[in-house]
């Protein structure tokens, strides 16, 4: 679902406001679940989770229901399965730093955001090892330019399709208020500290950096959009990052 910027102000809030209220109440219309019940159901099946993964037969009450159950085999070598969360509110974020093994950033935020927002998580913590990680929209090929001409329109449509839904907050990125027409969402705008592309070298030195602001551990890449490039690209693109970016980097650790 694409919706069409438009030239004038007034429409573009009015058709905006209309999706983003369309899509939240959808999302949660689906299971007949109030929105503003999220954070504590959230919370109550978080609780639900480790006691599923104790081994042990478990009675569980929470604010929106009881869960009983006994979950077998225990998780293998008696060892809990890492939990990962994605948050990027206050309460997400000291749950986050409470509850999971490992944060992982969205991919709308820019890398300056996210050092900030880690800091958040590792406050929350209190001496918890809680890992930093970054979702990020990759590509690879011999240039920056040869990127940014088959990779980087695919991958700015679907940002695009973010900023149309909401996601995009000025609280976070101050600019969204000054993106009036299709013309001002530019990859100049958006590419830098959120997309990571070019030749092995550069993208090698984009996350030594970014390891630098934000601490992180982990990396997860999205380099397959939906507008293209294609699969046989997109697998050839995956082993060119294996070999030019995660081995040199991985060997000189």
């Amino acid at each position: 679902m694409v919706l069409p910027i438009q030239d004038t102000q007034e429409p573009l809030d009015v058709l905006l406001d209309q999706l983003r209220a369309e899509v939240r109440a959808a999302d949660f219309d689906l299971y007949d679940v109030e929105r503003r019940t999220r954070f504590d159901r959230v919370r109550d099946l978080l609780d639900v989770v480790d006691a599923a993964w104790s081994g042990e037969p478990f009675d569980v009450s929470g604010q929106h229901g009881r869960w009983r159950g006994h979950v077998t085999p225990a998780p293998f070598g008696n060892k809990r399965p890492e939990l990962v969360m994605g948050a990027h509110g206050p309460r997400g974020l000291a749950l986050a730093g409470q509850r999971a093994d490992l944060w992982l950033s969205d991919p709308q935020r820019h890398v300056d955001v996210v050092a900030r927002l880690a800091g958040q998580v590792r406050s929350a913590a209190a001496g918890r090892q809680v890992r930093i990680g970054l979702f990020r929209d990759a590509w690879i090929g011999d240039s920056r330019a040869e990127c940014e001409k088959v990779w980087l329109p695919h991958a700015l449509a679907v940002h695009r399709l973010y900023f149309n839904v909401g996601v995009y907050l000025e609280e976070f990125e101050p600019w969204v208020t000054q993106v009036r027409s299709r013309a001002d969402f530019t990859p100049d705008l958006v590419a830098p500290g959120r997309f990571l592309y070019g030749d092995g070298q550069g993208p090698r030195a984009e996350i030594a950096g970014w390891r630098e602001r934000t601490g992180l551990e982990y990396l997860a890449l999205r380099l397959r959009q939906p507008g293209g490039p294609g699969h046989e690209a997109t697998l050839t693109a995956i082993a060119r990052f294996g070999e030019e970016v995660i081995r040199p980097m991985g060997e000189t650790r």
